[in-house]
This record gives C-alpha cells, sequence and structure tokens, in this order.
C-alpha cells in the first residue's frame, strides 16, 4: 500500500515516510460584542443589503466563518505558534516572576 508524501504547507520540504508532521486546523470566526454603536440610516441599511447581494454566497460565508487545514513540519509548526502567541507567552512568564 502506498502512502501519499506528505509536504509542509509552509516551507514546502517533503516530510520523510514515519518522519513527525503536525496537523493544523484553524478555525476563524466573526466576533460580535452585541453593540452596534450607531443607528444606521434607511440609506445606509439599503446599502449594506445592495453589498451582500452583491457577495457571492462563498465569500459571505468565508466572511463569517473559515476553517483552514495544513499539514507542517516541526520547524513551521514552532514558527507558527511563535508568531501567533510566541510574545504573549513570554511575557505572561515574565509577568509571573
Amino acid at each position: 500500500m502506498e502512502t501519499k508524501r506528505k509536504i509542509c504547507f509552509s516551507c514546502g520540504n517533503r516530510i520523510p515516510e514515519g518522519g513527525i508532521y503536525y496537523n493544523i486546523e484553524l478555525k476563524i470566526t466573526s466576533g460580535f460584542d452585541g453593540i452596534i454603536n450607531e443607528r444606521p440610516s434607511p440609506q445606509r441599511i439599503r446599502d449594506i443589503l445592495k453589498s451582500l447581494e452583491d457577495l457571492m454566497s462563498i465569500e459571505a460565508e468565508e466572511d463569517v466563518f473559515k476553517e483552514i487545514q495544513i499539514e507542517l513540519c516541526k520547524s513551521c509548526k514552532d514558527k507558527l505558534i511563535s508568531t501567533l502567541v510566541g510574545e504573549r507567552i513570554d511575557q505572561s512568564i515574565s509577568d509571573k516572576n
């Protein structure tokens, strides 16, 4: 049985058979705190509705929810974590000391 070759999504390096790789599943959803700071005018509401009609359904969906699944090598996984939360983790550790 032949297995599919794994390639790191970020750097493009081949991940050898039996090699370590990481499945990354990222879900991005829009947030809403329940507060609308201004009351839109009737014209503004019409403009918003018109722009929504012009959006393709996939575009509109991706503006609210996007799911991404990729495979990374260890080095790229470490870089991703550092980029996303590294400074916050470092700051949290120094705040505790």
